[in-house]
């Protein structure tokens, strides 16, 4: 049902009486903005995603309808621009806030800018699902190793499937040790790796914005 104004009319034994009937439109309570904190290298691109959350308990994907800002333009900037609303890209090494405005209604996380070229970092496909993970590691260097700690997944319980990787093993229910990438895999050029549920069903910790940390070892 739309917002609008409706008449009511009730009828019996040729009595007849109305009432008008005013319904109005949920409000914009809260803004979700996913991924939380990642963590991108510097010339890469990151895409969030603003989720509402309105006075009917309905949820929405308002991504094209919010203003995105960012603290500090130096380190990351995030376009407001039609075919790339929401997409955010790493400028120089640091912190910034990014921001989703609608209504006066924000909401935010913290986007990380890392320069070193011994690092890696991790980021969420954006199809993923709770039957299925996918993951983007950018990295100039191998073996990485995956930590999982706090994302609430136990890597025992789940399939991991190599992707572009190789000598991939599980450590423990948090670490998961990359041991070898192909040469094309750089900080800007990223390679998957793919997870899914127990018995290939739902697992339902996939659904957390939290990512896995990535550390080259040496």
């Amino acid at each position: 049902m739309g917002a609008g104004t409706t008449t009511i009319e009730a009828t019996f034994n040729n009595v007849s009486g109305n009432a008008s009937l005013n319904v109005s439109a949920a409000t914009l309570l809260s803004i979700n903005v996913t991924p939380q904190n990642p963590s991108i290298a510097i010339g890469v691109n990151q895409k969030f995603t603003a989720t509402g959350t309105y006075s009917d308990a309905s949820t929405k994907n308002i991504t094209r309808t919010v203003t995105w800002t960012s603290s500090n333009t130096a380190v990351g900037t995030i376009s407001n621009a039609l075919l790339s609303k929401g997409v955010a890209t790493g400028v120089t090494s640091g912190s910034t806030t990014i921001q989703a405005i609608k209504n006066g209604v924000s909401g935010s996380t913290t986007l990380n800018v890392n320069n070193s070229v011994n690092n890696c970092v991790v980021q969420r496909r954006e199809d993923s699902s709770s039957y299925w993970l996918g993951y983007d590691i950018f990295s100039n260097g191998a073996p990485m190793i995956l930590n999982f700690s706090g994302t609430g997944i136990n890597l025992t319980e789940i399939i991991v499937q190599n992707g572009v990787f190789s000598n991939v093993q599980v450590l423990d229910q948090n670490q998961l040790l990359i041991g070898t990438k192909p040469e094309w895999v750089s900080m800007t050029n990223p390679g998957f790796i793919d997870f899914y549920g127990p018995s290939y069903g739902p697992y339902e910790p996939f659904n957390s914005p939290t990512i896995a940390a990535c550390q080259i070892v040496n």
